[in-house]
């Protein structure tokens, strides 16, 4: 008896041991509403659109050394943001001209806009920054987009009095008569506003002095309201029809 209990014993000691391998985990079924491949892309799209805010940011707050870490450890300078925000756009928008240079540089698109069709120069244009235009016009950004209303960077430069670069914008193709959807021009713009040099750079560069709207609104006609004598010379000097 004390022989077959000291069997018994070491037979659960061997059932027991340590050397048994455990049940092999079962596989989970995977999402039957995205594949694998498909998980992959959209989690890499989050990523980059992750990414492109982060940018996004240390572009606005213009730290030029971050920008180009970030963009030496791979970020895409063309990925929109959430938002729909662009980071050369943001640099066009903040005047940052070097930090616009490393966003070229690493192939960011010149005329990539944001969602609501504005451009880097675009908004360089309209805030003033000739060195950002400048670097933009070398990149090849196209200086006859329109926003939604038709509205091109020499009008928004025209509009604000930027002598420089209007003047900028035309060396590089712009077109002085492209008008906005209701017609006005940057010729219509500077003449109410006043911007006799601006006007004047205008004219040489071929402006249409009597190109109206459809209301018939012409430039002499808005200088004419504000009582800007020197504008309306100007314009009756090249032509201009009352």
């Amino acid at each position: 008896m004390r022989l077959l209990g000291l069997l018994f014993c070491l037979f659960l000691a061997a059932g027991c041991s340590s050397n048994t391998e455990p049940e092999p985990t079962p596989l989970t079924a995977p999402d039957p509403l995205v594949s694998a491949p498909e998980k992959s892309a959209a989690d890499q799209a989050l990523q980059a659109q992750k990414n492109a805010q982060q940018l996004l940011d240390v572009v606005a707050s213009g730290q030029a050394e971050q920008v180009m870490f970030m963009l030496q450890g791979g970020v895409k300078p063309n990925v929109l943001t959430a938002d729909g925000n662009s980071p050369l756009v943001m640099a066009g928008y903040k005047g940052a001209a070097d930090i616009a240079q490393f966003l070229l540089q690493a192939g960011a698109d010149p005329n990539l806009p944001r969602r609501d069709g504005i451009t880097a120069l675009f908004l360089a244009s309209q805030e003033g920054y000739l060195n950002v235009v400048q670097v933009l016009l070398q990149a090849k950004a196209n200086p006859n987009v329109q926003d939604k209303s038709g509205t091109t960077p020499l009008f928004v430069a025209s509009q604000n009095g930027y002598l420089t670069i209007v003047k900028a914008l035309l060396g590089g193709g712009a077109k002085p008569n492209l008008a906005r959807k209701d017609g006005v021009t940057p010729l219509m713009i500077a003449s109410q506003e006043g911007y006799l040099n601006i006007a004047q750079a205008l004219l040489d560069a071929g402006a249409d002095p009597n190109q109206s709207t459809p209301d018939g609104i012409t430039a002499l006609e808005l200088a004419s309201q504000k009582g800007y004598t020197n504008i309306i010379n100007a314009l009756q000097q090249k032509g201009a029809r009352k």
